[in-house]
């Protein structure tokens, strides 16, 4: 680099004593000293560098600052093709870490794929479902597909014709399978509170898939849905599992004391409870939960049409109507065998009540006209319950049976 350091000005004025300086001598002096400093500031401008000595000075310059910076460059050269090559190489060391992933996660999928299936086509038995497929989306990160076949559709999305139960149901099968993949050290199942948005017609599968894929794991499931709590507890009786589980009931919390906790009773058992302290309200209201909790269910395992209703919510006087017909239709000897069972019901005071109002008006009907009621559900309900595991029976149509999930066939149906 090029440096041109400039001379300082010099000042050549002559100061004279006072004495002198009035003298003619001083004044042709000072005349003579201001020519010659002109004289010389004319020179130094003639002697000074011009436009074109700058531009020079520059391009010296800057090739003198692009030498040393080529100079460092070189001197880089070799540790910059030394990183060049060790990034090559891990490039290709998280190439093949990415495959290998890959591969071995699709491998797992592909493990799990034949359990999930299983699962899934035991709660939607004779839906149309054929297989379900996991697979690595290689075009982006952490990202799985789920496909199912559904009738002629094969490998589809299944939100693109599945319902929201349906979804979490396929989602439940997926969680079981990862379960008994990895946690086969580890036998311990939570579940809370997962069948919310399934039908009571699929939450009875839920209870079997869990009893005969599961049996020798622990459970710890919550729900606030109490027909599939007794569904649970029917289960716990039908596998011989009861003395295994501890049923609870959540009766009530506060922010200082937390849960209040009480052994499980079956319904019939408060509701014996509740008539015998003279609740005839309460006794009224646990027997229309029960009854329009078994309507709903036998509804849909004897499939009755019924009349669609926008909020999905449906009371006795939705249900109870096209069930009797339906009964009637599949096994009439069987309706006509109980018929005083299906007329005590039909003929209590309060059950013309709730075929109209969602509540029961007890206020006004005897103790006895509360316990014909109870007595009247717990009649139906018994009739279409097995006698061997304690769970209610579906309609199976192609092989034109009523039978319980646990094989035991009851009747022979017409269709």
């Amino acid at each position: 680099m090029l440096t041109i350091l400039q001379p300082e000005p010099i000042d050549m004025r002559l100061v004279l004593p006072d004495d002198l300086a009035q003298s003619p001598e001083s004044a042709a002096f000072a005349a003579s000293m201001d020519k010659l400093l002109a004289t010389l500031q004319s020179e130094k401008e003639r002697l000074g560098p011009t436009e074109l000595d700058q531009q020079a000075v520059a391009v010296i310059d800057l090739l003198t600052r692009v030498m040393d910076s080529r100079q460092v460059l070189l001197n880089l050269r070799p540790r910059w093709a030394a990183k060049a090559d060790t990034c090559k190489e891990m490039a290709a060391i998280y190439d093949c870490f990415v495959n290998t992933k890959r591969t071995e996660v699709q491998a797992i999928y592909s493990e799990l794929e034949s359990d999930i299936e299983r699962f899934f086509k035991y709660l939607h038995t004779n839906e149309g479902y054929g297989g379900v497929r996991l697979a690595v989306q290689e075009d982006r990160r952490a990202s799985t597909e789920i496909k199912v076949d559904f009738h002629e559709r094969q490998q589809e999305d299944p939100r693109a014709f599945n319902s929201e139960g349906h979804l979490d149901s396929l989602g439940l099968c997926v969680f079981l399978a990862f379960v008994k993949r990895f946690n086969a050290g580890f036998p311990l199942i939570a579940l809370d509170d997962v069948i919310s948005s399934i039908d009571s017609g699929h939450r009875q599968r839920v209870c079997g898939l869990l009893f005969q894929e599961f049996g020798d794991y622990q459970f710890l499931i919550t729900t606030h849905d109490y027909v599939w709590f007794e569904e649970l507890c029917a289960h716990q009786r039908a596998y011989n599992k009861t003395s295994h589980f501890v049923n609870i009931q959540i009766l009530g919390w506060s922010l200082d004391t937390g849960p209040r906790l009480d052994n499980y009773r079956p319904r019939w058992e408060r509701t014996a409870d509740k008539l015998a302290n003279g609740d005839k309200d309460g006794a009224a209201a646990d027997a229309r939960k029960a009854l329009e909790a078994f309507l709903y269910e036998m509804v849909i395992a004897t499939l009755t049409p019924i009349a669609l209703r926008h909020d999905g919510r449906y009371v006795v006087g939705d249900l109870h109507g096209p069930f009797v017909s339906r009964i009637k239709k599949l096994v009439p000897d069987v309706h006509q065998a109980n018929l005083v069972a299906f007329q005590a019901l039909e003929t209590n005071v309060i059950f013309g009540n709730l075929l109209v109002h969602n509540n029961p008006k007890a206020a006004n009907a005897s103790l006895e006209e509360v316990q014909g009621l109870v007595s009247a559900v717990q009649g139906i309900e018994a009739l279409f319950t097995c006698p061997q595991c304690g769970r209610h029976v579906a309609y199976y149509r192609d092989a034109k049976v009523m039978k319980c999930h646990c094989g035991n066939i009851l009747w022979q149906t017409k269709g």
